[in-house]
């Protein structure tokens, strides 16, 4: 493997699956690259994997610093309110 290849290479020390629906999951865990260790999401399709490998193959993921939780979390939660709202006005 080359040295830029290993300057994109990243381990997954420990994840969370949850599932999405129709064959897709989201995985939380986290991730060693460039001995630096961070919090990843990522999306994609489940798949068969071997002992310690991520089951899904990765579609879209993110690295979220400590600083980007809270704001991240914030804005998740204010839309999430705001179709829980939607779907009781519906109702």
């Amino acid at each position: 493997m080359s040295e830029e290849a290993r300057n994109f290479e990243s381990k997954w020390e420990t994840w969370t699956l949850i599932p999405a629906g129709a064959g897709w999951a989201f995985a939380v865990g986290i991730i060693e690259q460039n001995g630096r260790r961070r919090v990843r999401v990522a999306k994609g399709k489940i798949k068969v994997a071997g002992a310690g490998e991520l089951p899904i193959t990765q579609q879209l993921k993110f690295n979220l610093k400590p600083a980007d939780w809270r704001p991240l979390r914030e804005a998740i939660d204010l839309y999430v309110a705001q179709l829980q709202s939607a779907e009781k006005d519906d109702a």
